[in-house]
């Protein structure tokens, strides 16, 4: 935690933290709807209908919960009103539960570098898609997992919940029992029960769903041909979007807090799912992973400031140069920054 002195300024300092988050999301936002949601939202509307209506191709015939909130809004406000609003709401809330999770392991500065690298790339996830509420909501449902696991005793009534929700929303939510197993693991004995009933809930939820909803086709025809026709534009936009978080984990992976490493392991079923069943191109796939990767990640920046030269309080208050401020003792200068553990 942030010394608190008495003018309050580091308390104000985060908060100006979460502000930036916040406009960073309403940016992103902004930039979905106005890229994606209004210039295709007939073809997203007809998908929402059929979604509905039980009819959709699959997995969209499963993906189950934003259509379904969507559609209960629409009593009051119509239907494209209900996705706009989720949408203006989703990235700032992802982006500052972004930094409230990384603030966990790291100093708010660090953190702060990690969200605003998330929203720079994230304007790459928004191509070649129209109708994709789920991934946004999973990206919130991933932060959320994380939190509830980085607890000294996970609450398991309250990961259920969020299992269930997962399952809901995308096919991948199953994935959320396997990261409670590996992040927990050793489970004690006392808990190994609770922990297999939650680590089975959302395998079962959806099971339940796709067998309620019954068979669908396809939605994609002919995956892997034309995954491998657009080799060029996968190595380009995934190349570009894994770019700096692939340096920085490699960078930061030995002094990563030990929950993000045992959480790297999702990554293990998490991508042969996306490579077997989706469009290799859509970058947006990957957006769920981003808080394990910068978990992981963000301690390569942990010494970042070290070679920085202190500047006496003075000086900065008249504005004088380094190179030619008064003669002053180094050791006077605070250089306090907030600890920082590699075994949470």
């Amino acid at each position: 935690m942030l010394d608190r002195d008495v003018t309050g300024r580091p308390r104000r300092a985060v908060r100006l933290a979460f502000f930036i988050a916040g406009w960073l999301g309403a940016l992103d936002s902004y930039l979905y709807a106005t890229l994606v949601v209004q210039p295709h939202w007939d073809w997203a509307a007809s998908l929402h209908g059929l979604v509905i209506s039980d009819a959709a191709p699959s997995p969209y015939r499963y993906r189950v919960l934003v259509p379904f909130l969507a559609q209960g809004l629409s009593r009051f406000i119509t239907v494209e009103q209900a996705y706009l609003l989720f949408y203006l709401a989703v990235f700032p809330v992802a982006l500052c539960a972004l930094l409230a999770l990384l603030r966990r392991w790291y100093p708010t500065s660090q953190a702060l570098i990690g969200v605003v690298l998330t929203a720079a790339v994230l304007p790459l996830s928004f191509r070649d898609h129209f109708f994709q509420p789920a991934t946004w909501l999973e990206f919130v449902l991933v932060i959320t997992a994380l939190r509830l696991l980085d607890r000294p005793v996970v609450d398991l009534r309250w990961y259920a919940v969020v299992s269930v929700i997962a399952a809901c929303n995308r096919e991948t939510g199953i994935l959320f029992g396997f990261l409670l197993v590996v992040v927990t693991w050793p489970v004690p004995a006392g808990r190994r029960l609770r922990t297999a009933v939650v680590a089975a809930l959302p395998t079962v939820v959806y099971a339940t769903i796709h067998l309620a909803r019954g068979a669908a086709p396809p939605a994609e025809h002919n995956l892997l041909a034309r995954n491998l026709a657009d080799l060029p534009t996968v190595f380009t936009d995934v190349g570009l979007f894994l770019a700096i978080f692939a340096v920085l984990a490699i960078a930061g992976w030995r002094t990563a807090p030990a929950i993000c490493r045992r959480a790297a392991w999702l990554l293990a079923p998490y991508l042969p799912l996306i490579a077997t069943f989706g469009m290799w191109r859509q970058v947006r796939m990957l957006v769920p992973l981003v808080p394990i990767m910068l978990g992981f990640g963000l301690g390569a920046l942990a010494h970042l400031d070290d070679d920085d030269t202190p500047r006496a309080p003075a000086d900065l208050l008249r504005g004088a140069r380094p190179d030619t401020a008064d003669t002053y003792d180094h050791a006077t200068v605070s250089t306090h920054r907030p600890a920082y553990s590699s075994t949470r």
